[in-house]
C-alpha cells in the first residue's frame, strides 16, 4: 500500500520528522526510512525520539496506537493504509466473545482498528500478546489476530482455553511460505530473492541505527 513515490511527497511536506517503515515493506521503500521497525518495537523506538512529529508507513491503526501511546504526531502513510488480515476482526466478534465467556481476557493486535481495540483487555503484538497469555491469570483467553497464532499459544499454555476472537482470520499471504518451500530452496536452490545491493547496504545501516536507538548494539559495519 506504499511505493518509494508516495514516501519521497510526504517527505517533501514534512521535512522535519523522521520517517519510521514497518520491517514488512518492500526494500525500496524501506531504504529511505530512518527507522525501521516491528509492532512490537514501533512505540518503544518512537518514545526514545526527540521530534515532536513522526512519518509512520504504512499502517494506520499501528500509527494510531503509537500516537495513543505516545502524546506525538503520528502521520501515516498512506492515511488508510492497514492489515487485510487484522482488519476481518471486527467489534461484533469481540462482543461475541464476551458474550460467550464472561471471565474470558481479550487480547488484541495493534493493527486491529481502534475499535477492536478499545474494546480488548490488552494491546500489543504477536510477541506481546504470547507474553501476555503467559503470565494472565484468566484460564480463558481469545486472540484478536491471525487464527493461527492460537496453537503456539495453547502448546505454551496447556493449562488455559485460549480460542481465536475469529476461525476466518488468517493471513494467505503468509500461508504461501512453509517447510517443504524451505527445504527446496535450501537444497535445489529455488525461489531466490534478489536485492540490489545498494538498496540492501541501505536497508542494512538503517536496520542498525535502529538498533543504536533502542540499546540492542553498535554498528558492525565500517565507515
Amino acid at each position: 500500500m506504499v511505493t518509494p513515490e508516495l514516501i519521497a511527497n510526504y517527505r517533501k511536506k514534512h521535512a522535519d520528522a523522521p520517517l519510521i517503515a514497518y520491517v514488512n515493506t518492500y526494500a525500496s521503500v524501506k531504504a529511505l526510512a530512518d527507522y525501521i521497525v516491528t509492532s512490537s518495537s514501533a512505540l518503544q523506538l518512537v518514545n526514545c525520539l526527540d521530534a515532536e512529529k513522526v512519518l509512520f508507513t504504512p499502517d494506520s491503526n499501528l500509527a494510531l496506537y503509537i500516537a495513543k501511546n505516545s502524546n506525538k504526531e503520528v502521520i501515516s502513510i498512506p492515511p488508510f493504509g492497514h492489515c487485510y488480515v487484522h482488519m476481518a476482526i471486527h467489534p461484533d466478534d469481540i462482543n461475541k466473545i464476551r458474550a460467550a465467556y464472561p471471565a474470558v481476557e481479550i487480547l488484541a493486535h495493534p493493527e486491529t482498528s481502534p475499535e477492536v481495540q478499545d474494546l480488548a483487555d490488552f494491546v500489543g503484538s504477536t510477541s506481546q500478546m504470547l507474553r501476555r497469555a503467559k503470565i494472565s491469570n484468566s484460564k480463558i483467553i481469545a486472540m484478536a489476530t491471525d487464527r493461527d497464532i492460537v496453537h503456539r499459544a495453547r502448546k505454551e499454555n496447556s493449562e488455559k482455553q485460549i480460542i481465536p476472537v475469529s476461525e476466518n482470520v488468517f493471513c494467505l499471504f503468509m500461508k504461501r511460505i512453509n517447510l517443504k518451500k524451505i527445504l527446496d530452496s535450501l537444497i535445489k536452490k529455488e525461489y531466490v530473492v534478489d536485492v540490489d545491493r545498494s538498496v540492501a547496504e541501505k536497508v542494512r545501516k538503517i536496520l542498525f541505527n535502529t538498533f543504536e536507538v533502542l540499546g540492542l548494539g553498535a554498528r558492525p559495519w565500517k565507515k
